[in-house]
Parts: C-alpha cells; structure tokens; sequence
C-alpha cells in the first residue's frame, strides 16, 4: 500500500466560538469523513495554540512542511500568504463586498485585501457555483483554480425518503 497523503489543517475554527458555527461544523464534518479514507493522514495545526508569531497561516504551513505534510489546507478565513506546501483555500461566500452596507463596510476591506493571497493558493474550493463566482469576480482568482465542492458531508444533510417521516411532512 502507498504511503498516505499527509495534509496538514488548521483547525484554529474549532476552538472557541467558531467551533459550533459554520465554518467550525463544516471541519468537523470534514474531519470525521477523513477517518474513512485509509490514504490520508490529517496532521492538525491551531494557529490560537500561541505556537506563532506574525502571520500564523504562514507559520503553520512552515511548521507543516518540516513535520512532514504533503499539502495545505485553510478552510476558514486565514489563508497563509507563503507557504512552502501547495495551498487548498477554501473561500465560503463574499457576502460584505456582495451585499455592500455600512455594516460590512470593514470585512469587505478584509476580503479585498485577502484577495491576492487567496489567488495565490494552488487551489481554492467554494460550496457552491455562486461563491465560486463571487471570487472570480471581486477577487480576480484564476477560474481554473477554482473548484465547486458542496459542504453537505455530514449525514444529516443525506436527502431523505419522505416515507421515512412518522408525522406529516410539509412544506
């Protein structure tokens, strides 16, 4: 059997408050699905541990390439703006630069300047065409970058048989 493909994630959305939210939900999900892939090893990097100084996206890919990994990947909002690994991003939506108001005024500054880091990633992964869009568009990623993988891994989010249902199912 080949050797396993060692990716390193930060998993700095799992701790506090992120954790039970969006993005956090999404890596645990996406966590658990690994331990069904053989041909995997997932190191994990926290850039909250304090391990790091400056740019801790970049820190961590640093760290994960003298450990040994293979690959990168950030799937929150934190991409490194180096690294010496090929880099997978994942970019979830661009809502502050798409709906523009006075409330998201500074994360959209936040996006704008992420963008050319973003480009920078080997491969960048959206849940949806949308997004992907979104980020060809106001971030001016390369489109063959650009990958459409949907988030619902978790078996809740399996499509259900109707007849499964003990109540009325409206909706």
């Amino acid at each position: 059997m080949a050797e396993p493909l060692k990716i390193a994630v930060d998993v700095s959305s799992l701790s506090g408050g992120s954790a039970p939210r969006g993005i956090g939900r999404y890596l645990s999900a996406m966590l658990a699905a690994r331990r069904e892939r053989p041909d995997v090893e997932v190191m994990t990097f926290d850039e909250r541990a304090g391990r790091w100084r400056g740019s801790a996206a970049d820190r961590a890919a640093a760290e994960a390439a003298q450990a040994g990994a293979d690959a990168f990947w950030s799937p929150a909002q934190h991409p490194p703006k180096a690294s010496p690994l090929p880099c997978l991003q994942t970019l979830h939506d661009l809502t502050p630069i798409v709906f523009a108001s006075k409330l998201t005024r500074d994360e959209a500054r936040h996006w704008r300047r992420l963008g050319p880091t973003l480009a920078r990633a080997d491969a960048i992964v959206c849940p949806s065409r949308s997004s992907a869009r979104q980020g060809v568009e106001h971030l001016a990623l390369d489109e063959a970058r650009v990958h459409v993988v949907y988030h619902g891994i978790s078996p809740e989010f399996r499509p259900i048989d109707v007849a499964e249902l003990d109540v009325p199912y409206l909706l």
